[in-house]
């Protein structure tokens, strides 16, 4: 896809590192999946292990401020805007997806929200465990793995649910913050 280097640059933080040359700022694991190479006075960056539709809509989020989100991409493009450090579309998927936390995807949005510092999914998500943790905890293979692999999320979650007048008493400032 043609693209501007601004509306990269302007819109993406991991996109001006790599039009800026300064690999260094980007976390391993993405300068991996990015390789750039000049082609008739062209930049041309390579993105490895993306398909080619969620990058369209990335692509189309950063001209417009707008893409098609639905259940089949949401979650693919809520991982290219932290993967890629688009800020406006952390807040538009984020919105979307907390609006539809249930029992089975909360944990999966919590690790997203965790590892990309989404923080609307993620206050939305800690208010849906203490209201369902139960029922969370309740889905035992998938509530033991997270809890393994995610010790310091876990810690968090107890903590509020144990001090859920603290959490709630934070809501709305938290609430405006998450803002548009």
């Amino acid at each position: 896809m043609a693209v501007h280097k601004c509306i990269l640059a302007a819109r993406s933080n991991a996109f001006a590192a790599v039009i800026s040359g300064n690999f260094n700022r980007l976390p391993n694991d993405e300068r991996e999946q990015l390789e750039t190479m000049t082609h008739k006075d062209k930049l041309v960056i390579n993105i490895n292990k993306a398909v080619p539709e969620i990058m369209k809509q990335v692509i189309i989020f950063m001209y417009t401020g707008r893409c098609e989100l639905d259940e089949s991409n949401c979650y693919a493009l809520l991982d290219a805007a932290g993967r890629y450090d688009i800020k406006d579309l952390k807040v538009h998927t984020g919105r979307y997806l907390s609006n539809r936390i249930n029992t089975t995807n909360v944990l999966m949005l919590l690790k997203a929200a965790y590892k990309y510092d989404n923080k609307l999914i993620k206050q939305c998500c800690i208010q849906y465990f203490i209201r369902n943790a139960k029922e969370i905890m309740d889905i035992h293979e998938l509530w033991k793995r997270f809890a393994e692999e995610h010790r310091e999320i876990v810690a968090e979650l107890l903590h509020w649910h144990v001090n859920s007048d603290l959490f709630y008493k934070d809501k709305p400032h938290w609430d405006a913050v998450s803002q548009w």
